[in-house]
């Protein structure tokens, strides 16, 4: 009798605790809700169809977008990806990503597109959500087999003509007239280089160097501490913009934070760096389109991990230290 009431109540407690686990994900669960659609689920081999992923968070969560490579799987190839297009709700609590994939696939049968794996950051933690995996039915052109088989036409020799022999003769002449004035001009330039004499040129100013500047000039304005806490986060993140500009040679200063995560995945950078850098480039989306406030803890850790993010991201192989003057 004994036995059993011991056992009874670890069974009690182990559903109690399971219940806890399964209501737990289904809270995160609902920080990020993401799904991908076909335009249509049947195509013609070669023939392209859109893919189409969406995702939506609230304004307390990073969202982290998947990266491509060319392919989907062995059969789906990617055509082109198309830009993220983010949106707001009116009350500024839920963010909209949309996103469209060009597919197409140069083999028959019926294909599955695996489940879409999204990551997100909630309350320090990171969680994993997905979409549900798709099939693509690729069919080959209708062959009528009651149709005779029949050789293949041999070619044919076209009429001669000179109106066609005129033509490809203009053509020749004004091919040849061009390739001459190319000639002289080129000819004419290097004759002129010779006698001027040559300018000094400029060393051009490393990335790092200006952007490590530019938050040393950032940080003596202190403008949070006057309570411009907006324009400190606009100013931080353009001065980050332009050094992934500057440095990756990508156009960040036009891309949401998506985008912008979606295009540094290519590049030869550790996991942390790019941690931080989503940390940052979000909470200050949040201060600029949801009115979020930070605190002063909050404020000194993104000045920090914009200067990490430079100094680790910084080209080693140049050797400037400082702006010469």
């Amino acid at each position: 009798m004994r036995y059993s009431r011991i056992y009874r109540t670890m069974m009690n407690m182990g559903l109690m605790f399971a219940f806890f686990l399964i209501i737990s994900s289904f809270v995160h669960s609902q920080n990020a809700v993401v799904s991908a659609s076909l335009d249509s689920s049947s195509i013609k081999v070669g023939q392209q169809v859109m893919l189409r992923l969406s995702a939506e968070q609230d304004d307390k969560t990073i969202l982290i977008w998947p990266v491509f490579s060319s392919h989907l799987s062995k059969e789906i190839e990617i055509v082109r990806q198309e830009k993220i297009d983010t949106t707001f709700s009116q009350d500024k609590r839920s963010i909209y990503y949309n996103q469209n994939l060009i597919i197409t696939s140069f083999d028959s049968g019926v294909f599955t597109i695996p489940p879409f794996r999204f990551q997100y950051i909630s309350y320090n933690d990171t969680f994993s959500v997905f979409t549900d995996s798709l099939q693509l039915f690729s069919a080959t052109l209708p062959v009528d087999t009651l149709k005779g088989f029949h050789d293949i036409t041999g070619p044919v020799d076209p009429p001669f003509g000179w109106d066609e022999i005129i033509g490809y003769i203009f053509i020749a002449f004004a091919i040849l007239i061009a390739a001459l004035l190319i000639y002289f001009y080129i000819q004419k330039r290097k004759n002129r280089k010779k006698h001027e004499p040559l300018s000094p040129q400029q060393p051009l100013i490393p990335a790092h160097v200006i952007a490590l500047q530019s938050l040393q000039n950032l940080l003596e304005h202190k403008y949070w501490q006057k309570g411009e806490v907006k324009k400190y986060y606009s100013e931080l993140t353009d001065i980050i913009r332009i050094y992934l500009h500057n440095r990756f040679d990508i156009d960040a200063i036009e891309m949401t934070t998506a985008e912008i995560l979606h295009d540094v995945s290519f590049f030869h950078i550790h996991s942390d760096s790019i941690h931080s850098l989503s940390r940052l480039l979000s909470i200050a989306d949040l201060v600029k389109f949801a009115k979020y406030l930070p605190d002063t803890h909050e404020h000194e850790q993104a000045y920090q991990k914009a200067l990490s993010f430079v100094e680790q991201t910084a080209d080693k192989s140049d050797q400037h230290d400082e702006i010469n003057s």
